[in-house]
């Protein structure tokens, strides 16, 4: 594609994602699913224009430096929360609790996630708390609890506690968080008829932290990911787009937000096991199964891993190759699972019955297939950067295919099945995000893009996250506070 051409069809993406979220188009089925809007605020738009900006210009600026750099990994890391912590900010001035001072509301209410309210609320001890997660689960609770393992309310358990051991948290919670979001903990408090209690607003505070702060590190696995086939310059570059990439800020600090670094760890992991390291297959299992002690949802993303290994292997004839990697993963995976079962947890029959759980929510929320098909569609492209997304479908660098080519294109596969079984009518962007990753993958396959194209690119993907940012409301928490 020429340059002009390329210039063309990237803006008139970002054009595009402009004009849907400032008119009036329902975001998504009027009387099934929508996703509401926030004000047009002028503040926000501005403030997030700054902000996506300056970062756009910090990291072109940083590239040549810090692509072969031991610093590059950690730069992307600490580049992409800078960005994405300003960022909420700057979206508070568009609407109450719109931007970082939403956090503490989505972390605890019921209506949004519950897992933190469940965990810090519970007087049984842990191993009470696993032995009986069976029972609670079989119970069919179809929106949250019953369609996730314990995974989650664990964590939250553990963060508590370290919080309350540990005073200095707390001072640096108390310390570190805006006035915007101590007023909104102090609203949600006294909302929910709590007394103020400072070890849950530290905990609040960490686990929101924590969470942006894991989902701005996919950045660094995406480069690794993406150095297998680009040099490491343009494989920074293509990695630092990661948090112009829309759908995880919307969501944030939700627990989805953690499976893109998740997905793509498992990712690099294996396919390091599958060039001869035990030790890193081994990892990938371990990792593997912690996400879905968390929940099922990156399963499609490793089982494509996997295929697209098996797939590359059988296709190269090397299937033989894959024996000791794959022994080594399903160790990693096996043990966490006897660790479970020794404390009184029977994690595959609560995986079963989660998945039983979730199948009857649209025997409760029924939803109309042939409408949601198309929506999907242009939800999935617009949660993923639809630049980024018009990006991928320019020329295609002439080379021998390599296992990262067959697991991305794997990957995409799972995405396309998902799309079409209809799993995810209503709130895809939000369930995909572990998904949203792999467009930067698949620009990688392609030849990456040069500086000179770069900065269109990045320039089209700012005006795009900034008109997704300031205007969907991920949570609409005046109903879910209701």
């Amino acid at each position: 594609m020429s340059a002009r051409g390329f210039t063309i069809w990237v803006f008139a993406a970002a054009a595009a994602v402009w004009l849907l979220m400032f008119s009036g188009v329902p975001l998504g089925v009027p009387g099934e699913w929508t996703w509401p809007r926030h004000p047009a605020g002028v503040f926000a738009v501005v403030g997030l224009a700054v902000v996506a900006g300056l970062y756009v210009f910090a990291v072109d600026g940083l590239a040549q430096r810090l692509g072969p750099s031991r610093m590059a990994g950690p730069a992307l890391i600490a580049a992409g929360f800078a960005m994405t912590v300003a960022a909420l900010h700057a979206v508070d001035s568009a609407a109450p609790a719109a931007g970082a001072s939403r956090s503490p509301w989505v972390l605890y209410l019921s209506g949004t996630s519950g897992y933190f309210r469940e965990a810090f609320e519970s007087d049984q001890s842990a191993g009470q708390f696993l032995r009986g997660y069976e029972a609670t689960v079989a119970e069919g609770e179809y929106l949250h609890q019953g369609t996730h393992p314990p995974g989650l309310i664990l964590a939250y358990r553990v963060l508590t506690a370290a919080v309350r051991a540990a005073p200095p948290l707390q001072s640096v919670a108390a310390g570190l968080s805006s006035t915007a979001w101590r007023d909104s903990v102090s609203v949600l408090f006294e909302t929910s008829g709590r007394p103020a209690d400072p070890v849950a607003a530290a905990t609040l505070w960490w686990a929101s932290t924590l969470t942006v702060l894991a989902h701005a590190a996919a950045a660094w696995p995406l480069w690794l990911l993406l150095r297998r086939v680009l040099d490491d310059t343009t494989a920074w570059r293509v990695a630092a787009l990661w948090p112009l990439v829309p759908a995880g800020f919307v969501f944030l600090p939700k627990s989805d937000c953690l499976f893109p670094v998740l997905g793509l760890s498992v990712a690099v992991l294996w396919l390091w096991g599958c060039d001869g390291r035990g030790g890193a297959a081994l990892a990938a299992g371990l990792v593997a199964c912690g996400a879905l002690l968390l929940s099922l949802a990156p399963g499609p993303v490793f089982a494509a891993v996997a295929v697209g290994t098996v797939v590359h292997a059988a296709v190269r004839k090397e299937t033989r190759r894959l024996w000791r990697p794959a022994a080594f993963g399903l160790a990693g995976f096996v043990l966490p699972l006897i660790g479970f079962g020794a404390a009184g947890l029977n994690v595959p029959a609560v995986w079963i019955q989660n998945l039983r759980n979730h199948a009857a929510f649209y025997d409760h929320f029924p939803r109309t297939y042939a409408a949601w098909l198309p929506v999907n569609l242009l939800e999935g492209v617009v949660a993923a950067s639809l630049p980024v997304v018009v990006a991928c479908l320019g020329r295609r660098e002439v080379r021998r295919r390599s296992r990262v080519d067959f697991v991305a294109w794997s990957v995409v596969a799972a995405w396309l099945l998902l799309w079409l079984s209809g799993k995810n009518m209503g709130e895809a962007a939000r369930l995909w995000v572990m998904l949203t990753p792999w467009p930067l993958v698949l620009l990688g396959l392609r030849g990456g893009v040069g500086r000179g194209h770069w900065r269109v690119l990045a320039a089209a993907a700012a005006v795009a996250f900034v008109a997704v940012a300031t205007r969907v409301d991920g949570f609409n928490l005046a109903a879910a506070g209701s």
